[in-house]
């Protein structure tokens, strides 16, 4: 069995790497702009919605993991 610290490792590394690719696609889409390529611009952004979302749901279940811990770790003090 996987503990949760290692879940929660890896969930957040998971996260970070699509973070950064979603930066390198913005920055991407802000060059084409600069360069007056408005469609670059749209082919460099599409999907992005999908890959926030992903990000997001990842972030979501981190922070279920985290109040987790901190409910167990609260209640193993008051006994």
């Amino acid at each position: 069995m996987i503990d949760r610290d290692t879940i929660t490792g890896i969930l957040a590394g998971i996260a970070k790497k699509a973070l950064a690719q979603i930066h390198e696609r913005c920055t991407e889409a802000q060059k084409a702009l600069a360069q007056d390529n408005p469609l670059g611009a749209i082919g460099a952004l599409a999907g992005l919605e999908e890959q926030i979302r992903d990000v997001s749901i990842r972030l979501m279940v981190l922070r279920e993991i985290t109040e987790i811990q901190e409910e167990k770790s609260q209640t193993r003090r008051n006994t």
